[in-house]
């Protein structure tokens, strides 16, 4: 059950992202918020390593190291979360 929520979770994620993202060119706000965002920051580090090359899903929203740094940012919090939740729930 914990997966299968989960899995809804990153797919509601997703959904919002690319709602928002669809319209971030008539709000300046939420432009600047979606650029935050996890898929944004993954296809922008994937356009800085590969040069972009019109593959759907990779933009140069960012640049390449605010990119990097925001995934890593998210791994960070993924890893301490996922520690952080199994030591409480799985470990007595």
């Amino acid at each position: 059950m914990r997966r299968c929520r989960s899995a809804w979770g990153w797919y509601g994620t997703v959904v919002v992202e690319n709602l928002l993202r669809g319209v971030d060119s008539a709000l300046q706000l939420v432009g600047d918020v979606t650029a935050f965002l996890p898929g944004t920051a993954a296809g922008s580090l994937v356009g800085a390593v590969t040069g972009g090359g019109g593959t759907p899903g990779v933009v140069d929203v960012i640049s390449g190291p605010r990119a990097l740094i925001t995934v890593a940012a998210y791994i960070a919090v993924a890893v301490v979360t996922t520690g952080i939740l199994v030591r409480s729930r799985d470990v007595n």
